[in-house]
């Protein structure tokens, strides 16, 4: 026996030798097509258009998507609100073909049963289940050699070679949860199909990256933004947690470059950094609603030193809340801090006081990744700061772009950029931050485009209808939390980020504008602060 498994393992590194071969093969062959496909690659965003207002200061810049990318691929369900990250993930893909979008539509049918009524799952539903997840698979089967990666015109050899041995992995991977659905449909078992559904959705979704031909945005190339990395792609990044001395555990999230390429490129760019390693939870006071203004370099540490004294001396900041809390204390000695802390967080006001405009709710957020102005990038030797970025969808086309907030300027040298007003109702944020797990770039209240390095997820007890309308289009979700989501939902302050992991996968993803220099971007941003 031992002499059969010697061949058998001879025989194995035999076919991995050889598909490696092959690979390589294929992707110099794929590189040498993708020379011909030079129409689908970056251009400048010389076609960018004004849309609309935020306010009277605040112009919104819109970036159409890639004709031959997103523009044919977004289906009609993009019209529909996403309710989970496994929706965003899929949806937000540019990938027309059909036969990963059948196989998204016959496991998302699989969610039939968590409408059951109170007294579970109808026998005759668990029939047509198996039966459904039997055909699947049988399809699946047959199908799957239709699967294959695409390779495009900016991969590299090592590129390449990597998503071919991905595309096996998950491929396989998505046969396994399959079957762990027909497992759980032939064993009425409710829990562990809601479960290995959920796992069958990122599966083909990760698969479904490999799908994309062209990355379908014309991210800015030009102007003060041009030198900061961007994702083109998704990166798997893991946090881990701890209070105290005692490891609380991992949180895991999917940094997703179709939804905001900058800001998740800066993410990933600060996690591979380990930026985050030592930074603690902090729970800050915001504002929402409040009208936002778009402002110069030279005007940023101006909002955040007034953030920061409203934070402080306002009518609700920090000065005022610990008399509070020093009246709360000599009435109630039985009340211990941990309890006034947690009392704090979830503290509300609606217009209690007269600076309050009208419309706005203050309150306080779990904020992760604060350090003083953020991150200082060794380029320019300033604070990172990262525009508002945000996917919006155009509800008469049926298509989505990137918008950025910021001047023309900001995002091309060219004059003769268009920049006509459009206020068309029918555009709306793509991501609402209703959605569980959704994790977007943080930034002072009024400063759109001053955000660097801190980030939030909202809480469940934070979802309410009338916070997250408030941020919805004025914070830049560029994420998903798909692992340790009680864990986030249990943080508190001075909770420590101990270590962060990008996935390797996700690190070939983040493309760095190498080609500018500092004199480059220096250059770039006199010129803005002089117009």
């Amino acid at each position: 026996s031992s002499s059969s498994s010697s061949i058998g393992d001879e025989h194995e590194q035999m076919l991995k030798m050889e598909r490696r071969a092959f690979l390589i093969g294929a992707s110099a062959t794929a590189t040498a097509a993708a020379g011909l496909l030079s129409s689908l690659a970056f251009s400048s965003p010389a076609n960018a258009i004004n849309f609309g207002k935020f306010g009277k200061r605040t112009d919104i810049l819109l970036l159409p998507a890639k004709k031959d990318a997103m523009a044919d691929a977004i289906r009609k369900p993009f019209a529909a609100e996403f309710n989970s990250a496994e929706q965003c993930l899929l949806r937000l893909l540019p990938v027309k073909n059909l036969i990963f979008r059948k196989l998204e539509s016959e496991i998302e049918s699989v969610s039939v049963i968590r409408f059951a009524e109170e007294k579970g799952v109808e026998e005759q539903t668990w029939v047509e289940l198996t039966q459904n997840l039997n055909n699947t698979i049988k399809y699946y089967d047959g199908q799957r050699v239709k699967l294959q990666p695409v390779f495009n015109a900016d991969d590299g050899t090592e590129l390449q070679i990597a998503k071919a041995e991905r595309g096996e992995q998950l491929a396989e991977s998505l046969r396994v949860e399959l079957v762990n659905m027909l497992d759980a449909a032939k064993r009425k078992n409710q829990l562990f199909m809601e479960a290995s559904q959920r796992k069958a959705l990122l599966a083909l979704a990760n698969l479904g990256e490999l799908l994309v031909f062209t990355f379908p945005y014309n991210v800015p190339t030009e102007g003060k933004f041009s030198y900061l990395p961007r994702l083109c792609g998704r990166a798997r990044v893991t946090f881990t947690v701890k209070r105290k001395d005692t490891i609380l555990g991992n949180v895991t999230l999917i940094a997703d470059g179709f939804a905001a390429p900058i800001t998740a490129g800066n993410f990933v760019d600060l996690c591979i950094r380990q930026f985050y390693n030592g930074l603690p939870v902090k729970s800050l006071r915001k504002r929402l609603g409040t009208v936002p203004t778009l402002t110069g370099e030279k005007n940023i540490v101006k909002y955040d030193i007034e953030n920061t004294i409203e934070n402080v001396v306002g009518a609700q900041g920090l000065f005022a809340d610990t008399l509070s809390k020093f009246g709360k204390a000599t009435s109630s000695t039985n009340r211990n801090d941990e309890t006034d802390t947690a009392d704090d967080n979830t503290k509300e006001t609606k217009n209690m006081d007269a600076s309050s405009p009208p419309g706005t709710i203050q309150t306080t957020m779990s904020i992760l990744g604060s350090y003083e102005e953020g991150f200082y990038d060794p380029l320019t030797a300033k604070p990172r700061r990262i525009p508002l970025e945000i996917v919006q969808f155009d509800r008469l086309s049926g298509t989505a772009k990137l918008s950025y907030a910021g001047k023309k300027s900001d995002l091309a040298d060219d004059p003769s950029m268009p920049a006509e007003a459009n206020t068309d109702p029918l555009l709306k944020p793509v991501l609402n931050f209703n959605i569980p797990g959704l994790v977007a770039m943080n930034h002072p209240d009024k400063n759109l485009n001053g955000g660097s390095s801190e980030f939030f997820s909202l809480q469940s007890k934070d979802r309410s209808i009338d916070k997250y309308r408030l941020l919805n289009g004025q914070y830049a979700p560029f994420g998903y939390i798909v692992e340790g989501s009680d864990l986030m939902e249990s943080l508190r302050p001075n909770d420590v980020i101990s270590s962060t992991h990008v996935s390797e996968w996700g690190a070939l993803n983040l493309v760095k504008i190498r080609g500018t220099s500092f004199a480059d971007v220096m250059s770039s941003n006199s010129n803005k602060e002089e117009d």
